[in-house]
C-alpha cells in the first residue's frame, strides 16, 4: 500500500534509538559544604562501589541512602534513557555497559555517578500497525494541501 511504501522509503522517521534502562547513584560536589568536597565525595562514591561489587542487588538500598538526586527515591532509577540525554561523560560509560554492569565512579559537574545498566533496547523499527493510522493522516493532510494549493495557484492563472 501507499502507506506502507512511504514507512520503507522513509525508515529513518520510523526507528526508535537505542536506550538503555539505568540507574544511578551521585554524590555532588561543594567545596563550600564541610564533607562534600571533591576528595570528600570521590572517596565516599568509591565506597559504595565497593560495597555493590560485593552485592549488586544493593544498588537501589545504596541509592535510597547515599544519592543526593531526586531519583534515590525510586532507587536511582533514570529509566529508558536515549543517547543525548545525559552528560557527555555519563552517557559514554554508561552506553558502553553490558546489562548487569556497574560503572566505574565517573565524575561530571554535578558530582560523581555510579551507573547500572539494567537492560538494553537495541534501535529497531517502529511496527507497522503503530505507525499506520497516523501516516495515512499525513499523507492525506499532505495531499489535500498540494490540491488546495493547485487549485489556488490555477484560479490566478489567466483565463
Amino acid at each position: 500500500t501507499v502507506v506502507d511504501n512511504f514507512v520503507l522509503l522513509h525508515r529513518e522517521r520510523f526507528t526508535r534509538p537505542e536506550t538503555r534502562t539505568l540507574r544511578h547513584i551521585l554524590v555532588t560536589v561543594n567545596d563550600e559544604v564541610p564533607g562534600s568536597t571533591r576528595a570528600a565525595a570521590a572517596a565516599k562514591i568509591e565506597a559504595i562501589r565497593e560495597r555493590l561489587l560485593k552485592d549488586i542487588s544493593r544498588f537501589s538500598e545504596q541509592a535510597l541512602k547515599h544519592s543526593e538526586c531526586p531519583t534515590a527515591m525510586n532507587g536511582g532509577l533514570l529509566g529508558k534513557v536515549p543517547r543525548g540525554k545525559l552528560f557527555p561523560e555519563v552517557e559514554a560509560v554508561a552506553f558502553a555497559l553490558a546489562p548487569g554492569e556497574l560503572s566505574e565512579a565517573i565524575e561530571s559537574p554535578l558530582g560523581f555517578h555510579l551507573v547500572l545498566c539494567d537492560a538494553i533496547e537495541p534501535e529497531a523499527l517502529v511496527p507497522l500497525a503503530e505507525v499506520r493510522e497516523k501516516v495515512r493522516e499525513h499523507l492525506t493532510t499532505s495531499r489535500r494541501a498540494a490540491a488546495q494549493k493547485s487549485w489556488i495557484a490555477g484560479l490566478f492563472q489567466p483565463a
